[in-house]
């Protein structure tokens, strides 16, 4: 909750906000300056690549929400927002970051749901068009998604992880400290893989090797902390009106595809991505604080 020693007024959320989309902005237009053109390869810029593109698509939901739900936009700055909107969309989609687009689709789902549910099917029509018509590295990439031998290696890393856990099941093994146990997991059973430094691929796994059960149920707590507060979130600006639910519906998104990329990789370990689920817990406190504090919330929005 560090951010509100200096996020108290709308205006300094608003500065914030923006700041995060030029960086998605400056982020996207480097990507496409400095990619050599080959599909075979992926996307050397911001997304680093894999990691980086978890918190790009935890971004692009509060941008979406952001230009959907917010009723005061003038349509030059609801441009500019899209400009940028599909400028990221390109950048995650020449990543191929399996469990990015997978939290890029749930989140965008649970946007839409919000605005209108038709539109759901609709997008996800545009998707499937836009995935047929990809080059054949594209296909590959989303066809791995299911296919149990292209995951081979990281299922071994699943079963690693489990394995870690139930050897030390209490308090874990500590953080950066897989490495040993996975190789000993991978020697034991002949797996002819890499350790990755102890990566799980999994943030819930990661929490529970690394944690032990204090550790995950801590985790398991915020998953189940964060959707209530929002909801309380929601009945408070339903009964003031609040021109601000863009502000919730963009958090739930961001949490949606910060819960689903979990499955895949570890999101939690990286810093961007941490910072932003920082921002999540904020917002979601912002919302949820006692009614005096939402009527003060009130008149600084009529600012």
């Amino acid at each position: 909750m560090g951010m509100s020693a200096f996020i108290k007024r709308t205006r300094e959320l608003m500065r914030f906000m923006v700041l995060i989309v030029v960086s998605m902005a400056i982020s996207a237009v480097y990507g496409y300056m400095t990619w050599d053109g080959d599909f075979n390869s992926r996307l050397g810029s911001f997304v680093g690549c894999m990691s980086l593109a978890h918190p790009l698509s935890m971004g692009m939901a509060v941008l979406l929400a952001n230009i959907i739900f917010k009723k005061r936009h003038n349509m030059r700055i609801r441009i500019s927002l899209s400009v940028i909107y599909l400028l990221s969309f390109g950048t995650l989609y020449l990543t191929q970051t399996r469990g990015a687009w997978l939290g890029w689709i749930f989140s965008t789902i649970a946007i839409l749901i919000f605005y209108k549910k038709r539109v759901v099917t609709a997008g996800l029509i545009i998707t499937t068009i836009i995935i047929i018509f990809s080059p054949g590295m594209i296909k590959e990439r989303v066809a791995s998604i299911t296919d149990l031998n292209t995951n081979s290696e990281r299922i071994a890393l699943w079963n690693a992880s489990l394995d870690t856990f139930v050897k030390n099941p209490i308090f874990g093994v500590g953080t950066h400290n897989g490495v040993k146990y996975f190789d000993e997991y991978l020697t034991r059973y002949k797996e002819d893989y890499k350790s990755y430094n102890g990566t799980s691929h999994n943030t819930y796994l990661s929490f529970l090797y690394q944690n032990g059960l204090i550790g995950f149920l801590l985790l398991y707590i915020l998953f189940v902390l964060v959707p209530f507060k929002l909801r309380d979130g929601f009945k408070k600006i339903a009964v003031k009106n609040i021109d601000r639910e863009w502000i919730l519906i963009g958090t739930l998104g961001s949490f949606v595809s910060f819960v689903v990329s979990g499955m895949t990789q570890n999101v939690y370990s990286n810093q961007i991505s941490g910072a932003l689920i920082g921002v999540i817990l904020y917002f979601v406190y912002l919302f949820s604080k006692e009614e005096h504090a939402i009527e003060r919330l009130y008149r600084n929005l009529k600012e």
